[in-house]
C-alpha cells in the first residue's frame, strides 16, 4: 500500500475534442436534444440525445443567457478488468474508455472510434493484511 505506481493517460479532454472534431461523424451527431415520433406519434428512444434527460439539461441551458448557443455534449467513461497475457505473466489492467453520447447509435455499431481509450490503469498486485483477524 505504500509503493508508487506511474499511470499513463490521454488529456481526457483532448481525447473526447477529438472525438467531436471527427469529420466521420459528419451529419451523425445530435448537437441539441431531440424527440423522435414514429409513424403512430409515439415517441421512440433511438439514442442518448432521444432521451428525456438530455431534453431537461437542454431546457436549463437555455434559460441561463450565458449558455447561449451551448450544445450539451454528454460523457460517458467505463472500465473493465483486462487480462493481457503476451510477455507480461498475466498482468491486469483497467482500461479506461470515454465518450461522447451526441453520436447516433447506429455509428456505435459500425464501431467506428466513438468510444476512445483515456487510460491503461494497472492492477497491482499485493497481499492484503486484515487489520483484525477474520473468523471463518
Amino acid at each position: 500500500m505504500l509503493k508508487s505506481f506511474k499511470v499513463w493517460f490521454y488529456d481526457p479532454l483532448k481525447v473526447l475534442e477529438a472525438q467531436i472534431e471527427n469529420p466521420d461523424f459528419n451529419g451523425e451527431m445530435d448537437y441539441a436534444a431531440k424527440q423522435v415520433y414514429g409513424p403512430d406519434d409515439k415517441r421512440q428512444f433511438k439514442d442518448m440525445m432521444s432521451g428525456n434527460w438530455p431534453w431537461r439539461q437542454s431546457d436549463i441551458i437555455a434559460k441561463d443567457p450565458e449558455t447561449h448557443g451551448a450544445a450539451l455534449v454528454p460523457v460517458i467513461l467505463g472500465s473493465e478488468k483486462t487480462t493481457v497475457s503476451v510477455a507480461t505473466g498475466q498482468n491486469e489492467y483497467n482500461p479506461l474508455y470515454g465518450s461522447i453520447q451526441n453520436t447516433q447509435n447506429h455509428v456505435w455499431r459500425a464501431h467506428r472510434n466513438a468510444l476512445s481509450i483515456i487510460g491503461f490503469l494497472a492492477i497491482p498486485k499485493s497481499e492484503f493484511i486484515a487489520p483484525f483477524p477474520i473468523v471463518c
